[in-house]
């Protein structure tokens, strides 16, 4: 014997799920109650910047290289961390201006799995690297899809 659901039982069995689904993507409301983006942890950012598939793109030898820029889109501007011996300038789009930077374009968080895209435009790169968080709370990257255009 089959059993029907009624239309508003399956529209609250659907909202829920839709709802469930959503919440991987990481985003919260602030006082306001507008949309804001989480920032990526530091500790994924430093996976990222660490990544030896990446290094080979960065150059540390070109002009305006070093120290490594960062856009502020998803990161915290109060991070402390170091690349090529120097700390890493965090600043906003128009600070930057046409230097080289890495900017983050998007971030997910999925539990202990996380999943962020970036671009480096001065080399043609777009990347897309997972990662999941072991049991000590550090990150390691498991993917990494780095394509030049």
């Amino acid at each position: 014997m089959s059993q029907r659901i009624s239309k508003p039982h399956a529209l609250s069995i659907f909202l829920l799920v839709a709802a469930s689904s959503l919440s991987s993507f990481v985003y919260s409301a602030d006082a306001d109650g507008k949309a804001e983006k989480s920032l990526i942890p530091e500790a994924v950012v430093t996976a990222v910047i660490n990544s030896p598939r990446l290094a080979t793109f960065l150059h540390p030898d070109a002009p305006d290289r070093v120290p490594l820029i960062l856009s502020d889109e998803h990161v915290d501007a109060g991070m402390k961390l170091i690349k090529f011996s120097h700390p890493v300038l965090i600043l906003p789009e128009k600070e930057i201006g046409s230097k080289p930077h890495l900017r983050f374009l998007e971030y997910r968080l999925d539990g202990e799995n996380a999943k962020v895209i970036f671009e480096y435009q001065v080399e043609g790169l777009n990347a897309d690297f997972d990662l999941s968080q072991g049991k000590k709370g550090e990150w390691k990257i498991t993917k990494e899809v780095i394509t030049e255009g």
